[in-house]
């Protein structure tokens, strides 16, 4: 893989298909992997706006890979951070 993007707290590396986003965010996470990505594809909104409705916590902020785009994060059954970037 190719490092395309390079900051303190971030770098994204790529095949030419895949995107993956290696982050620190957090030197100590209390549990499991803390956070993993998910690159948004069809009507996310939907979703996410489901999750909500059900009584999942979910914030929206710039996205970390395309700061033209938003993306939204939750927390998984087991405490860690889920991103969902590419939201338009």
């Amino acid at each position: 893989m190719e490092a395309i993007e390079e900051s303190a707290n971030k770098v994204v590396l790529t095949d030419g298909v895949m995107r993956l986003v290696i982050l620190n965010l957090d030197p100590n996470p209390l549990t499991g992997l803390y956070c993993y990505g998910i690159a948004a594809r069809g009507d996310w909104n939907t979703k996410l706006w489901q999750l909500q409705n059900d009584g999942v916590s979910v914030s929206t902020e710039s996205d970390w890979v395309d700061e033209g785009k938003q993306q939204s994060q939750l927390r998984d059954p087991e405490g860690n951070l889920v991103t969902v970037f590419g939201i338009h």
